[in-house]
């Protein structure tokens, strides 16, 4: 379990990388199965199934082992003396490309907050699919704020009359945004990064959208309020 910090693009935004950050992950596929199915992600662009987990004694011991291996590893990435858990849930995509409405087919950004942060649970086989993260070539953001809204919602116009509407899931570079890395899914691996950060997830061609947490892309998502 040794850690990894990167760097992204131009704004060298750190991308934490911990594996095998839990000691029996098949336990929390085994619960997600307990589970299942989920409902469909309501409220957010998410393209599939979201459950907002209860405060059961595996979700409490899991987030608590999570929280505990980051405690420190938030200070030194991001400068964060302390962080708050704002949400904790097993998501699984499951929406085809034919069904995604146009903000799902582009990279995106969680919160304008610099202080929000995503922590991403890779809990399926899936090792060939990926996060991805992304800087908009037109105006050189690669994350965004609240200063930065306007402009980039202008630029987006000018994206959509040269490129039209874009199809199916992200695949890298394309309409308009530019790839400056990713993170590989592995089987317990965990991925944390600033939720104003665009990413989007990368499936493999062959992936089938199915929606039992034992075949599909199973991920746990937490997010996390952070304080300096």
């Amino acid at each position: 379990m040794l850690p990894q910090i990167h760097h992204a693009g131009i704004e060298k935004t750190p991308i934490l990388v911990v594996d095998d950050i839990v000691d029996n992950p098949d336990a929390l596929v085994d619960y997600a199965a307990s589970l299942a199915p989920f409902p469909p992600e309501a409220g957010n662009y998410y393209p599939g199934l979201r459950l907002q987990l209860p405060q059961d004694p595996i979700v409490v011991d899991y987030v608590s082992a999570v929280c505990r291996t980051l405690a420190g590893l938030m200070g030194s990435a991001y400068g964060l003396r302390n962080f708050t858990v704002q949400g904790v849930a097993f998501s699984i995509v499951t929406k085809p490309p034919s069904e995604l409405q146009p903000l799902q087919t582009i990279p995106h950004f969680d919160s304008p907050d610099p202080l929000f942060f995503a922590v991403l649970h890779y809990l399926s086989h899936h090792e060939n699919s990926a996060t991805a993260f992304f800087r908009h070539a037109r105006t050189g953001f690669e994350t965004m704020t609240p200063q930065r809204a306007g402009r980039f919602a202008q630029a987006r116009e000018t994206d959509k009359a040269v490129y039209g509407l874009p199809e199916g899931y992200v695949r890298g570079s394309t309409n308009g945004f530019e790839e400056i890395g990713r993170v590989e899914a592995r089987f317990n691996r965990l991925a944390v990064y600033p939720s104003n950060l665009f990413h989007s997830g990368i499936l493999p061609d062959d992936y089938d959208f199915d929606p039992d947490p034992r075949r599909g892309r199973l991920t746990t998502n937490i997010f996390l309020k952070g304080e300096r």
